[in-house]
């Protein structure tokens, strides 16, 4: 009988890909997202100050806050989604 955490543990070591820079709650980052439109991709930058960093393995999701006509506004992004492309951190708010 296979033991479901070690299963658990197979899959996501496949699927997860994706390596985030050392970021924390307060920092700066710019997503990279990957939109489809009609027949065409471009990759649109969404930058804003990280409010929630949610660990849990495949489900890892940030969210993102940012401020678009005088009003906030908050998006969740899957990290291990394959429509992001990349995570960069512009200003961090600690030092190492």
């Amino acid at each position: 009988m296979i033991n479901v955490k070690t299963l658990v543990q197979e899959v996501e070591s496949a699927y997860g890909k994706r390596v985030l820079p050392r970021i924390r709650i307060g920092c700066i980052v710019r997503v990279d997202v990957l939109i489809q439109e009609n027949n065409k991709q471009r990759v649109q930058t969404y930058t804003g100050l990280l409010s929630q960093y949610h660990k849990s393995g495949l489900g890892t999701t940030i969210t993102v806050k940012r401020y678009a006509r005088g009003s906030r506004v908050s998006r969740i992004f899957p990290v291990n989604s394959p429509t992001i492309q990349a995570v960069k951190l512009i200003k961090a708010n600690y030092k190492y």
